[in-house]
């Protein structure tokens, strides 16, 4: 995670992405929540509503703490990535060590965690696709543990998180 905090920061941004994700955090705290998607057509919009609540607050946070042109502003907008990458390498944690050595366990969750592609998207892009790929892994997950319910809602949370969750 920490690894993961510092290239966040001081490594190359993917300015059209951090950029829109900045535009419309402060234009969904400008407009308010509930009005956001009626301006979908003017700001680009094309996500389904859950990302844009976090962003909402986030947009909320930055205007209040006077932050919206900071990279600690860019790093709040990162978080959800940085945590799922984590949290993703806990589940694969979970699914290995009952099926391999320790060393191989080791191994499988380092591929996940130092992959330079998942790096790059997440840390330093601020691309939520760790947080789809969480949702998408809670649900197999589940239904492996016999969960449906479970799986059933983090497939719902895939959806509404970034239209990919369908496919």
């Amino acid at each position: 995670f920490a690894l993961r905090l510092v290239m966040s920061v001081v490594m190359p941004r993917c300015d059209i992405d951090v950029n829109l994700f900045q535009y419309w955090a402060n234009t969904a705290a400008d407009t308010g929540i509930l009005d956001f998607y009626s301006h979908a057509e003017q700001i680009s919009l094309d996500y389904p509503p859950l990302f844009m609540y976090y962003l909402y607050f986030m947009g909320l946070i930055g205007k209040a703490a006077n932050i919206t042109q900071t990279v600690g502003y860019d790093l709040l907008l990162k978080l959800p990535s940085l945590i799922a990458d984590c949290a993703i390498a806990y589940i694969i944690y979970k699914i290995a060590h009952k099926r391999m050595s320790k060393n191989w366990t080791l191994f499988v969750v380092a591929i996940w965690l130092f992959n330079p592609i998942v790096l790059l998207d997440s840390a330093c892009w601020g691309q939520v696709d760790s947080i789809l790929a969480l949702a998408i892994l809670l649900s197999a997950y589940f239904i492996e543990k016999e969960k449906y319910e479970f799986s059933a809602i983090a497939i719902a949370f895939a959806i509404t998180l970034k239209p990919q969750g369908i496919f």
